[in-house]
């Protein structure tokens, strides 16, 4: 055999004969204690400045008061705004426009109070039209139901008052067309505002 073979060898032999008579030791570690610190010892350590120690590491502060989450506050709703009442009249017709959106043609209507028309295949009834006092600030308003006849039994796909000044907050809504309210009318198709105007 050849030198390092034998050193080996050698090596191996007196480790085994070590192990066997206990000279190697082995201490096991203690476990860290929940919270960051660990157990006492009976063995003194050193500190960080190189003095000795009696073992036991000091306990770690609490939490700064400033990092604590503040309480939620409440906060109070705003009263709500009460509008007052809009003095209106009563108008004998009202002008309506429909859109078809599915080939963009558009019609516009004058239809009674009272009375149902066909519009394609939308029929719609205006019960009521109203047209604000001059004062007020505020556009016409009228009472719509429109029925979708390719369902004569169906409910109708739109109950209750349009605005004219804003068709956004009342609008029907259904896949193939618009009907919004554009004012009120007089029997002869005028809008009543300008019937009004031109009476002397």
């Amino acid at each position: 055999m050849t030198g390092a073979v034998l050193l080996t060898l050698a090596l191996l032999l007196s480790a085994g004969a070590a192990a066997a008579q206990g000279t190697i030791e082995s201490e096991q570690l203690a476990p860290l204690i929940p919270g960051g610190q660990l157990p006492p010892s009976d063995t003194p350590g050193l500190l960080e400045d190189g003095e000795q120690g009696n073992g036991e590491i000091e306990e770690m502060p609490a939490p700064s008061q400033e990092f604590k989450r503040a309480p939620l506050g409440v906060i109070e709703p705003d009263s709500p705004v009460l509008v007052p009442p809009v003095d209106t009249v009563a108008t004998p017709a009202a002008k309506i426009r429909q859109l078809d959106k599915l080939n963009g043609e558009s019609e516009t209507l004058t239809i009674r109070s009272g009375d149902r028309q066909m519009a394609g295949r939308l029929e719609i009834l205006v019960e009521d039209c109203r047209q604000p006092t001059a004062a007020s600030g505020h556009g016409d308003i009228a009472f719509l139901k429109i029925w979708d006849t390719r369902d004569p039994e169906a409910e109708p796909v739109f109950s209750g008052w349009m605005f004219a000044d804003s068709p956004a907050l009342s609008a029907m809504d259904h896949p193939r067309y618009d009907v919004w309210v554009m004012s009120c009318a007089t029997e002869a198709g005028e809008a009543a505002g300008d019937s009004a105007q031109k009476s002397p």
